[in-house]
């Protein structure tokens, strides 16, 4: 268990299809987690301007255990920002077991 949570979160994926190939549209993602419980730290600083007005932020995070995937989507309950994941690793200490990480946040056009 996390030592602090913030808030609740909840993790959507895309579902597994054999059948699907890089010129499919891709299919709704699909919660496989609600209320876990996480931090989503302030941004570190790394808002890069890409083209036109689009901002690229990177976050912090911590949760409770639980096994992420690549580009899960990261859902805070509390205020409805959604996030993709960029990595995810279990840690511990202090005699508590938790994920920390780091989220991405796309802002603007392209």
């Amino acid at each position: 268990m996390t030592p602090l949570a913030g808030t609740t979160v909840t993790v959507w994926r895309l579902p597994q299809d054999e059948t699907r190939d890089g010129y499919d549209p891709l299919p709704d993602r699909e919660p496989v987690m609600r209320e876990l419980r996480a931090t989503v730290g302030a941004p570190s600083g790394s808002a890069n301007l890409s083209v036109g007005n689009r901002r690229v932020f990177t976050f912090g995070f911590t949760s409770d255990p639980f096994d992420f995937k690549g580009d899960d989507l990261v859902q805070d309950e509390m205020t409805g920002e959604k996030y993709i994941l960029v990595w995810a690793r279990a840690t511990g200490g202090l005699g508590f077991d938790f994920v920390t990480g780091a989220l991405r946040q796309v802002v603007g056009a392209g």
